[in-house]
């Protein structure tokens, strides 16, 4: 059962939210933020909730998730005209962004829809890790997302079922199809990502060409060409796909990015999901 934690806060720690939202220990609540907690997987779990600035208890919205990524994306869904719901969560670790853990986000998004009015499909979005949930999210569940706008993923998933990962610093990125992805990860001693990889190389389901992609990563970043692979292969997969290229490194938001190349993220993927959801 969920728990309502705390309405609002007057500290806002966007940083210290990015990065341990959802795990165990609560971190700060941001400033007009709604804290739930939930039970899964043997451990309790949080998410945020965003209203708009006028919300109406009568209306029905966008389910807007986003996992990980710059703050501000409530304010400027409403300033945009975008009605949406944002609903924050994070804390993905080991095998979590490998496989999307579609049950721990369809929880959320059940919970969170118990609570208000929401449209049928969601609009996802996402950052890093983020971004990996995301569209291996959406890939595997299509009949659950509208649009999705996943951007800086470490690896990817095609829907052919081809993964695509940066390695790390020192490595170089390495394109494989799925039944070799295990032998290569015993190799470079990653058993941890193992079982991650082995659900994450699964072919697309059946109706997830029909969803929109925003692709988007920073051309500082070195995970930038494969961002740039990704939206090649799903367009040559029938999807349609757009794609948004700031002058960033993985970072954003912090130096030596400069705040109008990090402002992108936001304003694209608001922009993108406000097109994509227009007379829906």
């Amino acid at each position: 059962m969920n728990t309502l934690l705390i309405t609002r806060t007057l500290s806002f720690l966007p940083i210290l939210g990015l990065l341990i939202a959802g795990c165990s220990k609560p971190p700060s609540i941001p400033d007009g933020a709604i804290r739930f907690a939930i039970q899964h997987d043997g451990r309790e779990w949080h998410y945020d909730v965003y209203l708009p600035s006028n919300f109406d208890p009568d209306k029905t919205y966008w389910p807007l998730l986003q996992l990980y990524g710059p703050p501000g994306l409530d304010q400027l869904a409403s300033e945009r005209g975008l009605d949406a719901i944002v609903i924050r969560t994070g804390g993905f670790k080991n095998n979590f962004s490998g496989t999307g853990n579609g049950d721990y986000l369809k929880k959320v998004i059940r919970e969170v829809r118990s609570k208000y009015k929401l449209r049928d499909k969601i609009l996802i979005t996402g950052h890093s890790a983020g971004a990996g949930v995301g569209h291996r999210f959406t890939l595997q569940n299509p009949e659950w997302v509208h649009a999705a706008a996943p951007y800086s993923s470490g690896s990817w998933t095609t829907p052919d079922g081809r993964y695509l990962m940066t390695g790390r610093r020192g490595e170089n990125p390495v394109e494989l199809p799925h039944e070799e992805v295990d032998a290569y990860l015993i190799n470079h001693e990653r058993e941890n990502q193992r079982l991650g990889v082995k659900l994450a190389g699964l072919k697309a389901q059946p109706g997830a060409e029909k969803i929109p992609f925003l692709v988007m990563c920073g051309t500082l970043d070195r995970r930038w060409e494969f961002g740039k692979r990704f939206a090649q292969i799903l367009e040559e997969n029938g999807y349609y796909v757009e794609t948004e290229w700031p002058e960033t490194d993985h970072a954003i938001g912090k130096p030596p990015n400069s705040e109008e190349e990090s402002a992108r993220y936001n304003t694209r993927v608001i922009d993108f999901f406000v097109r994509m959801t227009a007379e829906k």
